[in-house]
């Protein structure tokens, strides 16, 4: 038994030194210059949006629960992706907060930043590192976190426990 673990482990080895390996049939080196697709949708570097950007990216913050299925908002905002660019935006309810900023100088394509942090400490919660949104599809992003929970009243009366944070944004041309 030993020497086969041994032989399947010698074999694992081999495979992966060989896939590492820059010869006619791996086709060489990695990529790290962005793909065409990415060329094609103007997501790479340097291209991102500029302070004069007049879409619209449109954000929503609730808590959630999902026993039973429940969500209570938190708070929204309508800002330009100018706006976002020169000075960011948050929405909060004073323990929880969306932030969204655009990184104008990114290391690649991944300009575009969202995080759910606690305000007491700051600490993030959980956060998403995008390529450049563009107009398109029914949402931009959406983006959760599991909290202590936080109990509410609810309509028709009655509290609820809400033990998760969900954050979703769509971006649209101005009308």
């Amino acid at each position: 038994m030993n020497a086969r673990i041994a032989t399947l482990a010698l074999a694992s080895l081999t495979s992966f030194a060989a896939a590492c390996t820059d010869d006619a049939t791996s086709g060489g080196p990695a990529e790290t210059s962005g793909n065409a697709e990415q060329q094609l949708s103007q997501a790479g570097k340097g291209d991102g949006p500029s302070s004069s950007d007049k879409r619209i990216l449109n954000c929503q913050l609730e808590y959630e629960s999902f026993s039973p299925f429940a969500t209570e908002p938190i708070g929204s905002f309508d800002e330009t992706i100018g706006k976002i660019v020169s000075e960011g935006a948050t929405v909060s309810d004073g323990t929880y907060q969306l932030g969204i900023a655009i990184n104008q100088a990114p290391a690649y394509n991944l300009s575009f930043n969202a995080q759910l942090s606690t305000v007491a400490t700051g600490e993030i919660e959980s956060y998403v590192v995008l390529p450049s949104p563009h107009v398109g599809g029914a949402y931009l992003f959406e983006l959760g976190a599991h909290i202590p929970a936080v109990t509410l009243p609810i309509d028709g009366g009655g509290m609820q426990a809400f033990d998760y944070l969900r954050a979703y944004c769509s971006i649209r041309n101005p009308s």
